[in-house]
């Protein structure tokens, strides 16, 4: 080897030699040391420390790596593992929902109706106008509950498409907010509009109508027989400015917080026994912060309730998938 190599590249070329031969467990650190030192006696110590010095590079080196490498990995099966546990929980949460939420307004209904065939002759036309307005409620309350599921549902499976474009409000809402209106009338809700004519709002169109459903419905929820709901927007240079404001029973200030929680299943009763799940609100907040918006909430208890919500302009919202 001497004959093609100068001293010190031999010492290199042995040096990282017997590390990689180390480091793969074919060789004994100590015994090549003292097995190379007897065979190379003419060599200077100093020689010999350089040559392990170069093979202690090599497998630091590659411990380096190995490290770096066990590090990916540990994070890569935390992720896993932090995906799987989000999974569990939605996969219960779901079947809670199934199982208790959605199994209690059909449920309801069945009771009504099978009330009515067997006593329609018996009760009064007042009674059964009563009944049937309250299987018409109950039908639109598990109506707007399978919306939110199925929303929900391709949401958290990445399937929902977002593609945001510039819609007049009013012409937006204006074939959809009947189906409100209908639900606000059957509890002489007043449902007021105001919104300028020409006002623009850059939003996916499903997105927002799942959004204007939500705040309205639990306005709705929230508000007695003969009360108010105002429906409003505005804009300037900046942002577009939606806000749905009640009449209702407000909300109490520890509970302000609960409103938008993922981790906590909070939801409580309407003014005439309205039951929810809490999705409605977190399906708001998803996608008005899918636009990179914001969602706010002013509450005075016994008073009424005030949500916000802010667009930014097109500039600022980019197309995602």
């Amino acid at each position: 080897m001497n004959k093609f190599l100068s001293k010190g590249e031999t010492l290199i070329f042995i040096g990282i030699l017997i590390g990689v031969f180390i480091i793969s467990g074919s060789l004994d650190f100590t015994e090549i040391f003292l097995e190379f030192a007897h065979n190379h006696e003419q060599w200077e110590l100093d020689e010999l420390v350089v040559t392990f010095a170069l093979q202690s590079i090599v497998i630091f080196v590659f411990l380096l790596r190995k490290i770096k490498q066990l590090r990916i990995n540990v994070k890569r099966r935390e992720k896993t593992e932090k995906l799987l546990r989000f999974a569990m929980k939605e996969k219960n949460r779901i079947y809670g929902i199934i199982a208790h939420d959605l199994t209690s307004p059909f449920n309801s209904i069945i009771g009504y109706s099978d009330y009515l065939l067997n006593k329609y002759n018996s009760i009064s036309l007042e009674k059964k106008m009563k009944m049937i307005g309250q299987i018409l409620d109950t039908g639109k309350n598990a109506h707007d509950l399978l919306n939110n599921l199925l929303e929900w549902s391709s949401n958290i499976s990445g399937k929902n498409v977002f593609y945001p474009r510039k819609y007049n409000l009013n012409e937006l809402i204006g074939n959809s907010i009947s189906i409100i209106n209908d639900h606000a009338k059957n509890k002489k809700i007043k449902l007021n509009i105001d919104i300028p004519e020409e006002l623009t709002v850059y939003c996916d169109e499903r997105m927002m109508w799942t959004i204007l459903r939500n705040l309205l419905t639990n306005a709705i929820k929230f508000t007695h027989r003969g009360g108010d709901i105002l429906l409003s927007a505005s804009q300037n240079e900046s942002n577009t400015e939606i806000i749905v404001s009640d009449s209702g029973v407000g909300i109490k200030p520890e509970n302000l917080k609960k409103l938008f929680g993922e981790d906590i299943d909070f939801s409580t009763v309407g003014t005439e026994d309205e039951r929810g799940t809490g999705l409605g609100l977190m399906l708001c907040k998803e996608f008005v912060e899918r636009h990179e918006g914001k969602i706010t909430v002013e509450s005075e208890f016994g008073k009424g309730t005030k949500f916000k919500v802010l667009f930014p302009l097109n500039a600022a919202v980019k197309v995602k998938t």
